[in-house]
């Protein structure tokens, strides 16, 4: 099965695109952006307007892309240790799968979560533990790396891939 993906890089103020057909590039090639500056952009109808590249048409038009990737530049990249409390209670009780599900959506009005990574579970303030199913303890918390970018920018990544007609993953 071939599985062709889009890498779409984002920088300064040029745009670099590889399509690799099972992990072999078969075209690399990179443009100008417009209304985009020190990895913001400013313009909206100018950056949309950059991607009307032949090249890059060509592609959307005529390959039948399986995954698109787009690498942002790390100016519009947050992250932030966040530590939870999953429980707190008055005696020990042995840890269960089911205590250490959590919902890993931030409900952020400025920020988009892109990634959120386990780093580890903290039993009663003292051991940092990546598994503790079957362990005692009266306080569970769990560490995670959350990686987000800026609302505002995801949202514009998701209409250029809409006005571009991409409905890959």
């Amino acid at each position: 099965m071939n599985n062709k993906e889009l890498f779409i890089e984002i920088y300064g103020t040029k745009a670099s695109v590889i399509l690799t057909e099972n992990k072999a590039i078969n075209e690399k090639f990179y443009f100008d952006l417009n209304g985009y500056q020190k990895g913001m952009i400013i313009d909206k109808e100018d950056f949309f307007e950059s991607f009307n590249n032949p090249k890059f048409q060509r592609i959307i038009n005529f390959q039948n892309i399986d995954k698109l990737i787009f690498g942002i530049s790390p100016n519009e990249i947050i992250s932030r240790t966040e530590k939870n409390s999953l429980f707190d209670i008055e005696s020990a009780k042995p840890i269960e799968e089911k205590d250490l599900v959590e919902n890993y959506l931030i409900n952020d009005d400025e920020n988009t979560l892109l990634h959120s990574i386990p780093l580890g579970f903290i039993l009663d303030d003292k051991d940092l533990l990546s598994n503790p199913v079957g362990m005692h303890a009266r306080k569970l918390e769990s560490i995670k790396l959350n990686i987000s970018t800026k609302k505002d920018f995801a949202d514009s990544i998701i209409k250029l891939s809409e006005l571009l007609n991409l409905s890959c993953s």
